[in-house]
C-alpha cells in the first residue's frame, strides 16, 4: 500500500503529559472522552513486587491536571485488567471493566469478573464468577446488551487438564449470572475471547483466537488462529469462521458502521524461524464482509528505521469512516519501543504512520486510542521520566494528544519519529468561562490567527479572527447556549490550543 503524500487538512492540537497515579508503576490501558471534554482513564498500578490493582482518574481537557483518582484493591489479592481497550462506557455514562482477580497464595487462584464504576470513578460492584477450586480463569472483554444486561468473555482451564476453552457469561445489570456458555473448536487448544460487540438487539459479534504452539529450532510461537462467530442472546452460535494459514493471531474484530467488519492480527511469515526476529510475523488490518470473507488486507511489514516492527494493540473507527491503529514499534537501532499510531482509509491505504517517544532510554508504549469531537486523537499508554527523583524509578501513565494527521505540531511529515517532550504549543487564556456571549482570548504574546468554535459532535459552528494578544470575541445570538470546543490556530504555524467553552443564556 502507498502512503498518502498530499497535504491534508488538520484538526486539533497536541500535548504530551505523564500522569502519576500514586508513585508506583502506573500503566494506562483505556481512555474515554467525557461530555465535558475532560478525559477518563483506566489503568493499573503495581507497587514494586506487591499486588497490582485497578486505577482510574479524571484528567482535565488539556491533559495536564488529574481532577480525581480512585483505586480498586483487594486484600491479599491483585486485580487487573487483562487486555487494553476493553473497558466499556455504559448507556448511562457509567463504566464496565473486565477484571481478573488473582490470589496471593501458592498455587495462584485466578477468577474472571466484572467491575462497575459510576461517573465519578467510585466502585459500584466487583464480582468474580469462577469456582477457583476447579478452574483457573481470566477475563478479557465485555459489552452491554440493549436491556442493560452485560456479557463477559474469558478463558478458563479445568485444573489438571490441558484444555482451555473460552467462556461467555451473561449477567444482569447488578452483575448476577443469568447463563454461561463455553466455546472451543479443538479440545486441546487454548481459546481467548478478544472482543465482544453488539450487532443488533439479538446478535453479538465475537472475536476469539484458538491457539496451538508451533515449534521452531530457536523457540516456539503460539499459532493464534482468528476465530470469528456470531451468537444470539442466549449464547448459541449462529455462524462462525476459523482462519487458517497465513493468518496467525489477534482474533479481534469490530463492526464497521459502513458495513462489514474490520479485524487486526498478524501474518504467518517466519523467514528466520526465530520468534524474536523483528522481520517475522508482521501485523495487519483487514476488512471482512458479513460472512467473514476478506475484502482487503494491509500489512505492516518490518522496515529499517524509522519504523521498524509494528505491534498493534487495538483499532478504532473514526468519524470519517477510516480506521486508527495504535500500539508500539521497535527496531534494533533505537533499542527501546516507541509509541506508534497509523491511520488507514476505507480502501486499506495507509494515510499516515507515526512513531512517538518521550524517553529515548526507556520503553514508550501506547495501548488505547479515542477520537475527540474536533477529530483530533487521544492516545494513552505508559512511559518513563528519568529526570524525576530516583525514588520515582517507575513508569507513569502517558497521555498524548495529536491532531487528525497524527502530528503534535501541525504539518509534520509522514513516517515521522517525534520526540514529543519537545513541543511549542500556543498558550491561551479565555475568560470569563462560563460566559454569556462575550469573552476575552489572551495569547500571552502578540499573535494573530483564528479562533474556531465546534460543538461536542465536532461540527464547525463559527470562526473569529484573532488580531492581537488580547481579543474580544462576541459569540453571537444565533448560537444556542451549551458546551463548545474552542480551537485557536495561530498564523505563525505554532501548535494549536484547545479550550472548553461554556456559553450560558444571556
Amino acid at each position: 500500500m502507498l502512503m498518502a503524500i498530499l497535504p491534508l487538512a488538520s484538526f486539533g492540537q497536541g500535548f504530551s503529559h505523564l500522569l502519576d497515579f500514586d508513585s508506583t508503576a502506573d500503566h494506562g490501558w483505556h481512555v474515554f472522552v467525557e461530555p465535558t471534554g475532560d478525559y477518563f482513564l483506566f489503568g493499573e498500578a503495581i507497587n514494586g513486587n506487591g499486588p497490582a490493582y485497578i486505577s482510574n482518574m479524571e484528567v482535565s481537557f488539556d491533559g495536564s491536571t488529574i481532577l480525581s483518582r480512585h483505586s480498586l484493591t483487594a486484600d491479599m489479592s491483585q486485580i487487573y485488567s487483562t487486555m487494553s481497550g476493553q473497558a466499556v462506557r455504559l448507556h448511562n455514562g457509567e463504566y464496565l471493566l473486565p477484571v481478573t482477580v488473582q490470589s496471593g497464595t501458592t498455587p495462584i487462584q485466578s477468577a474472571a469478573g466484572l467491575a462497575k464504576f459510576n461517573l465519578n470513578g467510585d466502585t459500584i460492584f466487583v464480582k468474580a464468577y469462577t469456582d477457583t477450586s476447579l478452574y483457573f480463569e481470566y477475563a478479557s472483554s465485555c459489552t452491554e446488551l440493549p436491556n442493560g444486561d452485560y456479557l463477559l468473555g474469558s478463558t478458563h482451564q479445568l485444573h489438571q487438564t490441558q484444555s482451555y476453552p473460552s467462556r461467555i457469561i451473561r449477567t444482569d445489570s447488578n452483575g448476577n449470572i443469568k447463563w454461561s456458555q463455553s466455546y472451543q473448536k479443538i479440545p486441546s487448544q487454548f481459546v481467548t475471547i478478544n472482543t465482544l460487540q453488539l450487532l443488533d438487539a439479538n446478535r453479538i459479534l465475537v472475536g476469539a483466537m484458538s491457539t496451538a504452539l508451533i515449534v521452531f529450532p530457536l523457540g516456539y510461537v503460539p499459532h493464534n488462529a482468528p476465530w470469528f462467530f456470531v451468537i444470539d442472546s442466549m449464547g448459541n452460535v449462529v455462524k462462525d469462521t476459523v482462519f487458517g494459514e497465513p493468518y496467525w493471531g489477534g482474533g479481534s474484530i469490530w463492526k464497521d458502521f459502513n458495513g462489514g467488519y474490520y479485524h487486526v492480527g498478524w501474518i504467518d511469515s517466519f523467514p528466520n524461524q526465530d520468534p524474536s526476529a523483528l522481520e517475522d510475523a508482521p501485523g495487519y488490518i483487514a476488512h471482512l464482509d458479513t460472512n467473514f470473507q476478506i475484502e482487503w488486507i494491509t500489512r505492516f511489514n518490518f522496515t529499517d528505521t524509522p519504523t521498524g516492527k509494528r505491534y498493534i494493540s487495538t483499532a478504532r473507527q473514526l468519524q470519517d469512516g477510516n480506521f486508527i491503529l495504535v500500539g508500539e514499534s521497535y527496531d534494533d537501532e533505537f533499542g527501546w519501543s516507541r509509541g506508534w499510531c497509523a491511520k488507514v482509509n476505507q480502501s486499506g491505504a495507509i494515510v499516515w504512520n507515526h512513531n512517538y517517544y518521550l524517553n529515548p532510554h526507556y520503553d514508550n508504549e501506547l495501548w488505547d486510542v479515542v477520537e475527540r469531537s474536533d477529530r483530533s486523537i487521544l492516545l494513552v499508554g505508559d512511559s518513563f521520566n528519568d529526570t524525576l527523583p530516583s525514588w520515582r524509578g517507575q513508569k507513569d501513565i502517558w497521555l498524548v494528544s495529536v491532531d487528525s494527521n497524527g502530528c503534535i505540531i501541525p504539518g509534520c511529515d509522514n513516517g515521522l519519529i517525534t520526540t514529543i517532550a519537545q513541543r511549542n504549543i500556543a498558550e491561551v487564556k479565555v475568560y470569563p468561562n462560563p460566559n454569556t456571549g462575550y469573552l476575552i482570548l489572551e495569547t500571552g504574546i502578540e499573535r494573530t490567527g483564528h479562533f474556531y468554535l465546534y460543538d461536542l459532535l465536532g461540527q464547525f459552528v463559527a470562526s473569529y479572527p484573532i488580531t492581537n494578544a488580547k481579543t474580544e470575541i462576541h459569540i453571537g445570538l444565533d448560537i444556542a447556549p451549551g458546551v463548545y470546543i474552542g480551537r485557536f490556530a495561530p498564523s505563525d504555524g505554532s501548535g494549536e490550543a484547545t479550550v472548553r467553552i461554556v456559553y450560558e443564556n444571556q
